[in-house]
């Protein structure tokens, strides 16, 4: 459904019900209110995922899956997090690594909450995002984390669609004489291909598209 012409701040604040109310709730509903001033396309905005919108303590929701693809993984940060990752999903097609992400996130459970990966989020958060959808914005989750495990994780953690998420992933090669059209074929290296130097993640916060994100 797209967005309406005129929105009042109160039905904003209504779409935040987990936000307490106050002045960053209220600076954050004046802020989209002006938003819809703009032209759809130019409607974007941008979202880390660990610790922003997911719960990132103790580890990660791709630390643990690492573990799970690697019992005895040590890694000692989110860059080599994702070397030991893309190097336990070496030779794998693109297919087959979503899969294996899909069976983790549906049988694994948070070692605090007891809860699914995808139900360990932020729900103002949550919130928010489908605000900002109910707005015409389009909706980017831009990490330093696996892009593939996101996207398998995005659309029912937050309903964020898989081509709109940025993140580290391998190198994908296609077998000699084929072309890159065939994704079917490719398979994963062992060699990350990261979206952007650090530190300024800010830098590719400009997402796919080199639209910059409305500053919130």
């Amino acid at each position: 459904m797209g967005a309406r012409e005129r929105w009042e701040v109160g039905e904003l604040a209504a779409g935040l019900p987990s936000w307490r109310p106050g002045p960053t709730r209220d600076w954050l509903c004046r802020m989209l209110l002006a938003s819809v001033d703009l032209p759809p396309l130019d409607r974007v905005a941008a979202f880390d995922n660990d610790g922003t919108l997911a719960c990132e303590k103790p580890a990660p929701s791709v630390h643990a899956y690492l573990t799970h693809l690697v019992s005895d993984a040590h890694p000692a940060d989110g860059h080599d997090t994702e070397r030991l990752l893309a190097a336990a999903l070496a030779g794998l097609t693109p297919s087959q690594a979503a899969a294996k992400a899909e069976d983790f996130l549906a049988r694994a459970c948070h070692p605090r909450f007891h809860l699914s990966y995808p139900q360990i989020i932020y729900r103002p958060m949550r919130e928010l995002v489908q605000l900002l959808h109910r707005l015409d914005f389009t909706v980017y989750l831009v990490s330093d984390g696996s892009r593939d495990f996101l996207r398998v994780m995005a659309s029912s953690a937050y309903g964020i669609r898989p081509e709109h998420v940025i993140g580290t992933e391998a190198v994908i090669s296609w077998p000699t004489g084929r072309c890159m059209t065939w994704p079917m074929r490719g398979r994963r290296g062992s060699r990350r291909c990261v979206p952007d130097v650090y530190p300024g993640r800010h830098r590719h916060d400009t997402c796919g598209d080199k639209k910059r994100p409305i500053p919130l």
